[in-house]
């Protein structure tokens, strides 16, 4: 996805710069492309690399959050900012012994050991309530006790938009 926007932004960068040169010697038509750079609410070219900006940002922050809680014997997950997770790596299915699909949304509660369940949804909500980072320990079902951390994802404007953590046998 990346390389899609570096190459919107070359696109960009290089329709601004023949602009330029055409505004400079008519001031009629930097008087429309002005108009067209000014925020208007979504759809002038302004709001449109506003835009692009700030989805970048939003990739560098979660990006940089995976980095943070790297772990090789760690399974990843991402989750949307209401908790349900729609990404998990084959290590975080390896571990929970669960397929992939098995694990979105709040399925993966269900690999505590039946008495811990209860306790993982509440330290889970609790954090995805909060927008706080989570770290907590539990029981899976088939014996393995593991290490459960998160942080939020914030946007540019420090809302939450997800979670990215791990997963990690400590036993």
């Amino acid at each position: 996805m990346l390389e899609n926007i570096d190459r919107i932004i070359e696109f960009v960068t290089t329709l601004a710069t023949v602009l330029f040169v055409i505004c400079r010697s008519n001031s009629n038509i930097k008087k429309r492309i002005d108009e067209h750079l000014t925020p208007n609410g979504g759809n002038s070219v302004r709001d449109i690399i506003d835009r692009i900006d700030r989805k970048l940002m939003t990739l560098e922050a979660t990006q940089r959050a995976l980095l943070d809680l790297h772990e090789e014997n760690a399974g990843h997950f991402l989750a949307d900012k209401d908790g349900h997770f729609f990404w998990v790596s084959d290590k975080f299915s390896e571990i929970v012994e669960r397929e992939r699909e098995d694990c979105m949304d709040l399925e993966w509660i269900k690999s505590a050991q039946e008495a811990e369940q209860m306790a993982v949804f509440n330290n889970w909500g609790f954090s995805v309530n909060t927008s706080a980072a989570a770290s907590f320990n539990f029981n899976l079902k088939h014996g393995v006790c593991v290490l459960f951390r998160s942080v939020p994802v914030l946007d540019q404007k420090d809302q939450k938009i997800g979670f990215v953590g791990n997963i990690k046998p400590i036993s």
